[in-house]
């Protein structure tokens, strides 16, 4: 039998050193760290292209509403903080209006709300050939005529947003107006109902008040998960304020052409009709100023300024100077520039005329001819 020095130099010798064993676990290591590495790559740069398509995606959508912002979306939000916190002062408590804190306190959902409508329409508005080339002239920054978008992809996104349109109006409580939207806006521009200009009021004036309408329901609906919300029982836009919409349409009606002066030559290229376009450059400048007049003069009267007063003064200060800027202003300077800077002092004139509700509350009036208490 060997002896234990002998067996303790067999295993000595049978066992690998420690540079043999480094030997044989550096190439390991060298490989794990490389994989390691390797990974890591696949990752950041995942990561990159993934936030590089997100902010595609953003920049798109951006895109498809950016010229609608200062015309749809700011003045819709405007009109349902300042019509929700007028009902909250003119109307008693019974009525069930949300105090102003709560109303403010809705901005972001009010928001998401008219957007997501108002990208269903852009999307309608922009998606047929006719259109894509319209915009190559008027609007080429937008997703289709600058190629950022395809024809399928934009129809693609159509479906997608009215689902999110019609699903998400429905949970924030004002699902007709969305849905008034998108028929509209199929009318508008699937069965060409914008290529007579009676027929383009028509539909403007009937789709542009259901923005700030259903966007004034979303703020004045009772609380979530409250009883009233659960039992459908609270305030009412159209009940409340029907006589409102019905001048708010009208006055739409009357003075809304006045984006088509500065579109006439997209227009023209389409071969569309519009005011300035079949009646003349000059006429339709005119049947914009004298309506757009008439109705500074009448809005703030119908809610109350009635009395040579300061309140009045005031009430009908805003709307009746915007008047006049537009109306100067289409008169004065003609240019494509200039009738796009015209039209948007314009949609501050609608702002104006949708903040008069709230003039009433905190000025004083005569009377409230257009609310249905």
């Amino acid at each position: 039998m060997p002896s234990h020095s002998q067996v303790t130099s067999i295993h000595t010798k049978n066992m690998p050193h420690h540079k043999d064993m480094a030997n044989i676990l550096s190439p390991m290591a060298d490989s794990s760290v490389m994989h390691f590495k390797k990974f890591k790559e696949q990752v950041h740069s995942q990561r990159k292209n993934t936030g590089r398509e997100l902010t595609r995606f953003l920049e798109t959508i951006w895109l498809f509403t950016e010229s609608d912002i200062k015309t749809i979306l700011a003045p819709s939000v405007l009109f349902a903080l300042t019509n929700g916190i007028a009902l909250s002062l003119l109307l008693p408590e019974s009525a069930g209006i949300p105090s102003p804190s709560e109303i403010l306190a809705r901005i972001p959902v009010i928001t998401v709300y008219v957007w997501i409508s108002l990208m269903v329409l852009c999307i309608q508005n922009q998606k047929s050939p006719d259109a894509v080339e319209e915009d190559r002239i008027n609007k080429p920054t937008r997703p289709l005529p600058s190629g950022k978008v395809s024809s399928d992809e934009a129809g693609t996104l159509l479906v997608a947003f009215i689902i999110i349109a019609v699903l998400g109006s429905y949970c924030l409580g004002a699902p007709v107006e969305s849905i008034l939207v998108i028929v509209l806006g199929y009318i508008y521009n699937d069965l060409e109902g914008a290529e007579h200009p009676f027929f383009k009021n028509v539909l403007n004036s009937l789709g542009i008040p259901c923005f700030p309408i259903g966007a004034l329901q979303v703020a004045i609906n009772p609380a979530p998960h409250t009883a009233a919300a659960l039992a459908g029982s609270g305030p009412s836009v159209p009940l409340l304020l029907w006589r409102w919409i019905l001048v708010l349409v009208a006055a739409i009606f009357f003075t809304i052409h006045i984006q088509d002066i500065k579109d006439q030559e997209g227009d023209a290229c389409r071969n569309r009709k519009t005011v300035p376009l079949v009646y003349g450059d000059s006429a339709g400048r005119w049947l914009v100023v004298v309506p757009l007049l008439a109705w500074s003069v009448a809005l703030p009267i119908l809610w109350g300024f009635t009395s040579p007063t300061a309140a009045s003064l005031l009430g009908h200060a805003p709307l009746l100077l915007l008047a006049l800027v537009v109306s100067a202003r289409t008169f004065l300077y003609k240019s494509v520039a200039a009738d796009k800077k015209t039209f948007k002092i314009y949609c501050l004139w609608l702002i104006a005329m949708y903040c008069l509700p709230l003039s009433r509350a905190l000025l004083g009036g005569e009377g409230l001819m257009l609310v249905t208490a």
